[in-house]
């Protein structure tokens, strides 16, 4: 805006006020006249008081009157013209006319549409297709579509659409003939009810044909990975049969052996150790239970969403090995005892020491306790293996403190995590660690050995973020 168009715009706006002004000046003035003129009530006798003016005569007809003023022709030649005024808009076109000109309109590109959501026959079709791909490769790579043994790796639970399942049934329908294990593949799930029970429609690798089947069915019906048998990486999970050794009809949760407590309780230097059950803790007991949840609180703060770390340290079938120096405990190691098929498995949940007692080597020989407990309740009760295993952060730190105590991650760690999915957490940045011990024959000074004060690494073991486990 210009100067001259700011100062026209101030002398616009004063003009306006003063009219504004003038005319609210005016309007009171007015309604006093016209209150004045007005005549009033009494309220006591209700009649007309007089206003004290006299009302004029009306005018006769023959009273000569003022003529009207005509206003000068200079006057009348200055006077402005009104504006003409503007024709009305013209009305809207008809519809039929609107339609031809969005036609004869040029059309404007678009952007292209997001993925559309295929329907359910072409999600079925797919996975059909899918299944058939599979079968197809696996018999290219020679691996029979049935046998008469089950499967060298297989696991109970509730297969997903696409997973490979081994089916034991009868060749032909025929009772009489001698039942095999036919691998298909889960085309459709039908129905999950809350007890985990459901049907499944597969598609049999043998010859093509369709079935339902009724889950959980254990004996005749089991989920296979038919990658066991060609990856070498998964060596030390295979039984003396050649299977894997942690196939089984039920994942059990397992308290320790009177056996496997005493080898893992007793004095080592200034260091007391004691295995304390979570469920049963009373007294001492969870006194001492209580102390180490205050070291893992400091340690371990991504566990304390969702009373996790409670649940860690007192839940049913938790044990903790607590170390102390007389009475101040100064750390300790929670773990459950998991059978799994022909192996016990010790699956360490947290492990924390205290500062103070950095340099002391009290994480390692926790490690090495826990490692001890696990052979020797194995052997009593008769497994073929076992393994220690524990989810260790994604940090140089978490994992360079387990990889000295030989607890390694790969292939072999995830497959077995795979098996105990129904009763471990998932973690998240956290990676699966473990390392397989010879029954009953554990031996503390076959370990790595470490220079200097390595459980100052357990700092970075306290920022694991845990996940709700999947319903099932």
């Amino acid at each position: 805006m210009t100067e001259r168009q700011q100062i026209a715009f101030l002398l616009k706006s004063t003009g306006k006020d003063s009219r504004s002004n003038k005319e609210n000046e005016e309007a009171p003035a007015a309604s006093r006249k016209s209150a004045s003129a007005a005549p009033s009530k009494n309220k006591s006798t209700g009649k007309k008081k007089p206003t004290g003016k006299k009302k004029r005569a009306p005018l006769s007809p023959a009273a000569p009157q003022t003529p009207p003023r005509t206003p000068a022709p200079e006057a009348v030649a200055a006077a402005p013209t009104a504006a003409p005024e503007e024709p009305p808009p013209p009305p809207p076109p008809p519809r039929e006319v609107r339609l031809l000109m969005e036609m004869s309109r040029p059309s404007r590109p678009r952007a292209p549409a997001g993925p559309r959501c295929p329907s359910p026959a072409s999600r079925a079709r797919f996975v059909i297709d899918d299944a058939r791909a599979a079968a197809a490769a696996d018999a290219a790579l020679g691996r029979p579509s049935s046998a008469e043994a089950p499967p060298a790796c297989w696991r109970p639970g509730f297969p997903a659409v696409g997973a490979a399942v081994a089916i034991h049934a009868f060749p032909d329908n025929d009772p009489a003939n001698t039942p095999r294990w036919y691998v298909a593949r889960v085309v459709r799930v039908l129905t999950r009810k809350a007890n985990g029970k459901g049907r499944v429609k597969v598609l049999y690798d043998a010859d093509g044909t369709y079935d339902w089947v009724v889950l959980p069915d254990v004996e005749n019906c089991v989920e296979i990975d038919r990658e066991f048998a060609s990856s070498e990486a998964l060596a030390p999970l295979r039984a003396r049969a050649g299977g894997c050794c942690l196939a089984g009809a039920s994942v059990v949760v397992e308290a320790p052996a009177a056996a496997a407590i005493e080898a893992a309780e007793g004095s080592d230097g200034d260091l007391a150790f004691r295995v304390l059950s979570g469920g049963a803790a009373a007294g001492a007991d969870a006194g001492a239970l209580r102390a180490y949840k205050v070291i893992a609180d400091g340690l371990l703060a991504g566990l304390r969403g969702r009373n996790c770390l409670y649940q860690h340290v007192f839940g049913r079938h938790a044990w903790t090995l607590v170390a102390s120096r007389g009475a101040t405990v100064i750390g300790g190691a929670t773990f459950r005892l998991v059978r799994l098929g022909a192996a016990v498995v010790a699956e360490v949940t947290t492990i924390s020491v205290a500062a103070a007692a950095a340099g002391e080597r009290a994480g390692t020989r926790l490690s090495d306790r826990v490692k001890a407990l696990a052979s020797r309740h194995a052997a009593a009760r008769g497994a073929e293996a076992a393994f220690v295993v524990a989810a260790a952060e994604n940090s140089v730190a978490a994992t360079s403190f387990w990889a000295k105590q030989r607890l390694i991650a790969g292939p072999a760690a995830d497959h077995l995590f795979a098996h105990l999915d129904s009763v471990c957490l998932e973690y998240t940045n956290a990676t699966h660690v473990c390392a397989r011990l010879d029954v009953d024959t554990y031996d503390e000074d076959a370990r790595l050995d470490v220079d200097g004060g390595d459980d100052a690494l357990l700092d970075g073991l306290g920022r694991l973020s845990l996940a709700p486990p999947a319903a099932r």
